[in-house]
């Protein structure tokens, strides 16, 4: 085997019982990992922006709670990268309906949660 094989192995044992993994980083998977991480972030952030472009249209979805609902919707939808990202619906100066969402992803969570590792 080559060196270079060897610096990106590792033996990983469970504390909790007698199971033994054998983990194993290419090159080839963390192109892939990249590709899918930015898969996942565009197509979060298309439904968002249909969301905030739902709010300004004049027969759109305007109502605080629905937009609210429909927010909570889609991050349960797309569960890996919204704890990857801090939404906020503004609501109007009368407070029944909703004026626009700001978003934001934090690339630290992602690289942090959406690791997807194999063994």
């Amino acid at each position: 085997m080559s060196q270079d094989l060897l610096d990106k192995a590792a033996l990983v044992k469970s504390e909790d019982s007698e199971e033994k993994w054998f983990y194993c980083k290419s090159e080839a998977k963390a192109a892939v990992t990249s590709q899918m991480k930015q898969s996942v972030r565009k197509r979060f952030e298309e439904y968002l922006q249909k969301l905030t472009s739902a709010i300004s249209r004049p027969i759109g979805r305007k109502k605080y709670p629905k937009v609210l609902e429909r927010l909570g919707r889609l991050k349960e939808k797309h569960k890996q990268i919204s704890g990857c990202s801090k939404t906020l619906v503004v609501a109007a100066e009368d407070g029944t309906c909703a004026d626009c969402v700001e978003w934001k992803i934090v690339d630290e969570k992602m690289d942090e949660k959406l690791t997807w590792k194999y063994f």
